[in-house]
């Protein structure tokens, strides 16, 4: 701004400090006459709009602000006040979100989303926000307010109850300092009669920094919170620059949690005597404690240089590579400590513990296994029988479950009682059809976890797979009975019915999933199944457009469609909606199927053999793959035996000058083949599970 705009802006700065801001803001008006364009202007403006309640001007002069300097987050995050005081949270949101954005080191944004999602109801999202917001503000009395609240309304008292006590944690009563003789005694864990000497000691010498030290030691070690507190006070206040007293309080403060208060007392110190290792350690532990492991990995960076060997700093740091997701960087210093200390249970199982994060399960396996095999635990015991459990679903999620079996009854080996290894070999038995394996392990499974409504719903998917109807409905019926919003109990009764024919009692189980998840287009999609089957055409198309409406690019649906249009020799249609479903998913293989059929039945053989052709290079269903490259061969014939026909017709006709000469009548001969037209494209039912 010129000086005469900055003049006028002086004034208003004035007239605002002086309370009278109708003049302040005449001021600031009249400083944009001279410069429209300001950016700080028009957020000056808006502001003392707000102290007025003009709510409005002061929106709209932060937009302009904004027109001025589109990247200002702290506009965004005023303009979200705003929206935020009259209810409109989603303004509000997609406002701190832009400055979230714009300024991601701007912590304290976290706080504003989260309430507005706990204002909107999204309680879940709500606790994400809280929570990252405290790594950075652990000691945010209000935020951690609002979190337990939001605990109670979700029923998790224990987790409620955390948040209450970190905020409201009182101390035992009182009790008076230790002298030097208390400070032997405190060495000594004499820890009553120390502070009953301690007491003496400072009623003698009021003004003995050391000894009040001393004596709030003596009480943190009772855990007298206030206490301690109290005698740490009065020691640095008589000696502000004891390092050696200021430490232990510091050291005291992280006993209570009170992060940021020991960061504080710890950096004084640290300015003190920057490479002293104790503080660099003792420091970097309060960021790990906090989870601000980059802080935490800076501070055992720095120990670690003063001392290069220091065995327990370079375990530290690869914890909190660890918990930062840095598992190959602390995966490097394990395997540096190993030949040192090859027998160590711990360092094994921490060796483990990063290969499993890394999702290399064969040596996670491997030093799980020598950890157990130096010393026996149950957490390592447990964590490798995940491992196992871990390395048989990658097995599984490959299709190789004659591997993925071997790993999970390894799991067993080790706990026969392990509920997702049980499960884990149920899965793989059901996929390679063994079906009493695959019963017993479910069984087993559900013995474990009685009340897991999951487990009922897969138990059943098996049992309905092979044809044990009665059993499967049990099975899905308990599933439901657990938990009466368990959509997938419902829908298991409806696919084990629709398996029986039993359309109509299928649809009232369908029915009661959709009234708990009204616009869940599976659903949508099974019932239109079932009207198909019960050749209610207009019903089903109703149903699959209802899935389309909740789910715009739902292919199942379009294609059920246009399965149904095709049966009704509505090809045009049909043509449509499999054109839609090429443009967003083009690897769907039956639409290319879906198609050919559409282009044979219009007899334009050429389209329908391209189509097909694209069926076969993609379909991994070897059967149709062979009928369709069949098909292919007959459609050819079909075209070569059209154009001979063709051409043997352009020969026949002679001009009339001419010689008329006979030739042989070629066509009685060369008939069109007859060929079978392939049935419509399957329902998508399949497709879905």
């Amino acid at each position: 701004m010129g000086a005469d705009a900055y003049g006028y802006y002086q004034k208003a700065l004035i007239a605002e400090k002086n309370q009278k801001i109708d003049d302040a803001i005449l001021y600031t008006q009249s400083a944009l006459n001279l410069a429209s364009n300001d950016a700080l202007l028009h957020t000056k403006l808006a502001g003392l709009y707000q102290q007025k309640g003009d709510w409005e001007k002061a929106l709209r002069e932060y937009k302009s602000a904004l027109s001025s300097n589109p990247n200002d987050a702290f506009v965004y995050i005023s303009i979200g006040n705003i929206l935020q005081q009259h209810s409109d949270y989603n303004g509000a949101l997609n406002a701190y979100n832009q400055a979230m954005r714009l300024s991601e080191d701007y912590k304290y944004n976290y706080l504003n989303i989260a309430t507005v999602k706990r204002l909107q109801g999204k309680y879940d999202e709500a606790v994400d926000y809280y929570r990252k917001f405290l790594m950075y503000y652990p000691s945010h009395t209000e935020a951690r307010e609002s979190l337990a609240i939001i605990y109670s309304h979700q029923n998790k008292p224990l987790l409620a109850k955390e948040q209450y006590e970190y905020i409201y944690n009182t101390a035992p009563s009182s009790f008076k300092s230790y002298s030097g003789y208390g400070k032997t005694l405190l060495d000594t864990n004499n820890v009553d009669r120390a502070i009953e000497i301690l007491k003496t000691a400072i009623e003698s010498n009021p003004n003995d920094a050391q000894t009040h030290g001393s004596l709030a030691m003596a009480y943190a070690r009772k855990q007298d919170v206030v206490n301690a507190e109290k005698e740490f006070q009065t020691a640095l206040t008589l000696a502000p620059d004891a390092d050696s007293i200021r430490y232990n309080y510091a050291s005291f403060l992280v006993t209570q949690n009170k992060w940021d208060k020991a960061k504080e007392n710890y950096n004084i110190c640290l300015a003190n005597n920057p490479k002293n290792i104790n503080l660099l350690y003792d420091l970097g532990m309060v960021y790990q404690k906090q989870n601000d492991h980059a802080k935490a990995i800076e501070n055992f960076e720095k120990a670690l240089l003063q001392q290069p060997d220091n065995d327990e700093i370079k375990k530290q740091l690869a914890k909190s590579y660890h918990l930062n997701s840095q598992y190959q960087e602390a995966l490097n210093i394990y395997l540096a400590l190993l030949p040192k200390d090859p027998k160590n249970p711990k360092l094994l199982y921490n060796t483990a513990l990063a290969y499993h994060s890394l999702q290399n399960y064969p040596e996670a396996i491997k030093y799980y296994s020598e950890s157990l095999a130096t010393e026996q635990s149950d957490q390592t015991k447990n964590d490798l029988v995940q491992a196992y459990v871990s390395y048989g679903n990658e097995f599984a999620d490959k299709e190789d479950f004659k591997s993925a079996i071997k790993q999970y009854k390894s799991a067993v080996a080790l706990n026969e009682n392990d509920f997702y290894a049980n499960s884990g070999l149920a899965n793989a038995y059901y996929n390679l059809g063994m079906k009493d394996e695959a019963i017993s392990s479910y069984e087993k499974a559900i013995a474990i976890e009685p009340t897991n409504k999951q487990i009922y719903t897969e138990y059943g998917e098996t049992l309905s797979k092979f044809n044990m109807t009665d059993e499967a409905e049990g099975a899905f019926r308990k599933a439901v009975e657990l938990d009466s919003t368990n959509t997938g109990g419902y829908i298991g009764l409806g696919d084990n019915f629709v398996s029986q024919k039993l359309y109509d009692k299928a649809l009232v189980e369908y029915q009661k999933a959709l009234d708990i998840t009204p616009e869940d287009p599976i659903i949508l999609i099974k019932m239109g199944n079932v009207y198909k089957d019960k050749d209610n055409s207009e019903k089903a198309i109703e149903l699959y457009q209802k899935a389309i409406d909740s789910d715009p690019d739902n292919t199942d649906a379009m294609f059920n469609i246009g399965s149904v249009l095709i049966e009704q020799e509505k090809l045009a249609e049909a043509k449509t909606y499999y054109q839609k479903i090429v443009d967003i998913k083009p690897d769907f293989d039956y639409t290319y199927y879906a198609l050919g059929i559409i282009e044979e039945k219009e007899k334009n053989y050429p389209k329908a053999i391209e189509y097909y052709q694209k069926f076969i290079s993609s379909t991994k269903d070897k059967d149709k793959h062979n009928s369709v490259s069949k098909k292919i061969e007959e459609l050819e014939k079909t075209i070569k035996s059209q154009e001979l026909s063709k051409q043997q017709e352009q020969t026949q006709t002679k001009p009339e000058e001419q010689q008329k000469v006979t030739v042989p009548d070629t066509k009685k001969n060369i008939e069109e083949p007859i060929h079978e037209e392939l049935s419509t494209p399957p329902s998508t039912t399949e497709f879905l599970e």
